[in-house]
């Protein structure tokens, strides 16, 4: 947990500036209400996590592990969840917005969300705190089905290749003749993102065989990196559509996360010498 911690202070404290020029003021929409609440979720969770843990110290207080316990897969839950919702609404922007594709993507969601929910609450209700008073600070716990873990980080995996494979295809089919940079940090970074969050998707699914003790080791790390990898692409993206032109003398105030996203950005950053310019910039 310290590590992605670390980690996760490390990406907001370098991406701080862009979050000011691009986040800020903090406007009402879904996809800013996403963004906040991956960007800084691992860290609240960090920081609560270690005020009860050790608010159990030196007290057989297993109300406040039990609460820690409940916490902290609901925070992880909530944030998977939350970055596989940007993650379906990329592909759905970046595919184009039919009727056909957002009731195949939002089927494809509330099947898998309500899956992965129903794994997570009966591994929850599983997990069993240990009656060692010595080592009550760490909240030691145990599990008798924390093999469902496996299940449910196989769902991600699966969503994760899925998307990714749609937006490869997507962009091959719709942007493969276009010199606008929006495309190619779609593909770019999402190939990316699956590659570092299939290999911890992996990584938990082995740790759910192992030792219980082992398994937050992973669980923390996976949640963080699904933060970072979804609230990077909303500041590339933002990034990249507040660049000034200079040769059109325009810039676009924000994304429209519409139906004619992505034919607005072709409309003014097809131009070859601009999207050089945009792309150097990037």
């Amino acid at each position: 947990m310290p590590c992605a911690l670390g980690l996760s202070v490390i990406v907001i404290y370098m991406t701080s500036i862009h979050e000011v020029t691009h986040m800020w003021p903090i406007r009402a929409n879904f996809v800013n209400a996403l963004f906040f609440l991956l960007r800084y979720i691992p860290a609240f969770q960090f920081v609560l996590s270690i005020t009860m843990r050790g608010a159990a110290h030196g007290s057989i207080a297993h109300s406040i592990c039990s609460a820690w316990s409940l916490i902290l897969i609901v925070t992880i839950t909530t944030g998977v969840f939350a970055s596989q919702g940007l993650l379906f609404l990329r592909v759905y922007v970046f595919c184009g917005p039919t009727m056909r594709r957002k009731v195949f993507l939002l089927g494809q969601g509330v099947m898998t969300a309500a899956v992965s929910l129903f794994l997570i609450v009966r591994y929850q209700l599983g997990v069993k705190l240990l009656q060692v008073p010595v080592e009550i600070a760490r909240c030691p716990q145990t599990a008798t089905n924390a093999r469902l873990l496996a299940i449910v980080w196989a769902v991600v995996f699966v969503n994760e290749a899925l998307m990714t494979a749609l937006t490869m295809l997507g962009g091959y089919r719709k942007h493969r003749l276009t010199a606008a940079p929006l495309p190619l940090i779609f593909c770019r970074n999402g190939a990316t993102y699956f590659m570092v969050l299939g290999a911890i998707s992996a990584c938990n699914i082995v740790a759910s065989f192992l030792d219980h003790e082992y398994i937050y080791l992973t669980l923390v790390l996976q949640h963080t990196l699904h933060a970072l990898c979804a609230t990077r692409m909303i500041l590339h993206i933002r990034k990249t559509a507040h660049i000034d032109t200079i040769t059109l003398g325009f810039t676009m105030d924000s994304i429209p996360w519409t139906r004619h996203s992505i034919r607005f950005t072709k409309s003014f950053l097809s131009e070859s010498d601009v999207a050089t310019a945009v792309e150097h910039k990037c």
